[in-house]
């Protein structure tokens, strides 16, 4: 019979052949979908009458804000403003902290892709309803001192957040990494490599792919996950979180359950030379918890702080309030969409481009003028991926589980088949 090492070899000679092939095939595709792309615009701009100096500013430059300016550039002036200057393909920033090579698969220039838009690289710090304008501070160079110039006023006649949510960094430490962007994933690869023990807080989605990346690469450190709830993957199916768990306690990671981690309780611990060689926890429980490295994945919060105190416009949580069109409560010609709205909707790529298309078709019908009605959007349940290292995931759609070698590969395709429209 075909023994366990035969499979595996099958599995990692079917994977090199399928991304081979992907990766063959990319640019063709690409062009097939920017001829599709041109071809809906110009079904668009035939359909409506449309103001060309309607100013669309857009905050965010992931899922739901390029979905957003990319589908408006060819008929609006479009502003996108990014505290970065490139999309990035986040479902597969984790991999990047053992694969720092796969950086240049899962990022891509704004100006590649949005020949149309203005882009600006700063962070929003408000929003003038009153205006109509928005404040961003842009970045600038270390050796430059800030000035009046670099703090801009945006005007717009339609406003569409998307500004999408983070983990909360109760401290800047250099054993303490928030999961967020691929590059300072990169940036601490060189520090993982040299550490011997990892502490990952948090065992959703977030955690379990990272612990799984880490445990497969460096089977030799001492990984401990903790999470505050009686089962991983908390919000899939019973049959995910036990594939998920025995994955992970079979490559060596201590799982601790019913452990809620007090993140402002960390205390650094100095090493000899002067340089933190440690990080500690408490637990609620009074429990301890060091290693030499830890990972936060818990604790998202909305990035809606440039809206002030506005009650109106957030929850308690601080999640943008829309309405079914995906308009902001109570105001005109302001839009959310993405991770930052409310709502029991999973927070998934998925979700977000889904939410821009609606926004930006309702912005289409409200500028056109001719009682053309608004979309509504309607919520849907959609399928989730958890990668459990290169060659192992798991699948979840409504009750349904599928594990193993096909659901990873199925992942792969979904980053080409989103890379390859940008």
């Amino acid at each position: 019979g075909i023994g366990r090492m035969d499979v595996r070899l099958i599995y990692v000679v079917i994977y090199f052949w399928v991304t081979w092939a992907l990766l063959v095939a990319f640019y063709p595709a690409r062009l097939l979908y920017r001829c599709y792309y041109t071809a809906q615009a110009c079904y668009r701009a035939a359909r409506y009458k449309l103001d060309g100096s309607h100013r669309v500013v857009v905050v965010g430059g992931g899922f739901a804000g390029t979905t957003v300016a990319r589908a408006l550039q060819r008929f609006f002036h479009v502003t996108l403003l990014d505290t970065k200057e490139y999309f990035e393909f986040t479902p597969s920033v984790l991999r990047t902290i053992v694969e720092p090579e796969r950086l240049v698969r899962i990022q891509v220039f704004h100006n590649d892709y949005l020949g149309d838009t203005e882009v600006v690289v700063g962070k929003v710090h408000a929003v003038d309803r009153a205006r109509k304008e928005v404040f961003i501070s842009r970045d600038v160079a270390a050796h430059e001192q800030p000035l009046a110039s670099h703090q801009l006023r945006i005007p717009y006649d339609s406003l569409v957040l998307c500004s999408g949510s983070s983990y909360h960094q109760p401290f800047k430490d250099p054993n303490l990494v928030i999961t967020s962007r691929a590059e300072e994933l990169v940036q601490c690869a060189e520090r993982l490599a040299g550490v011997r023990s990892i502490l990952i807080i948090g065992g959703g989605t977030v955690g379990v792919e990272l612990a799984a990346e880490i445990c497969l690469k460096y089977p030799q450190k001492s990984i401990t996950l903790v999470h505050g709830r009686e089962r991983l993957l908390a919000r899939s199916t019973a049959r995910a979180s036990k594939y998920a768990e025995a994955f992970l306690r079979k490559h060596g990671c201590k799982i601790v359950f019913n452990e809620r981690i007090l993140l402002n309780s960390m205390v650094s611990t100095v090493g000899s030379r002067g340089v933190d060689s440690s990080v500690r926890f408490t637990a609620e429980s009074g429990t301890q918890l060091e290693a030499e490295m830890a990972f936060v994945c818990t604790g998202l919060w909305p990035n809606s702080s440039y809206l002030g105190d506005s009650d109106e416009m957030v929850d308690e949580r601080q999640f943008i309030v829309t309405d079914e069109h995906l308009q902001v409560r109570g105001c005109d010609a302001i839009y959310a969409a993405g991770d930052v709205v409310c709502g029991e909707e999973e927070k998934l790529a998925q979700a977000a481009q889904k939410h821009a298309s609606v926004v930006a078709s309702n912005i289409i019908r409200a500028v056109d003028g001719r009682g053309f009605r608004p979309r509504r959007h309607d919520v849907h349940q959609y399928p989730i991926v958890i990668s459990l290292g290169k060659y192992d995931a798991v699948f979840t759609w409504y009750n349904w589980t599928f594990t193993g070698f096909f659901p990873a590969l199925a992942k792969e395709a979904v980053e080409w088949k989103v890379m390859i429209t940008y």
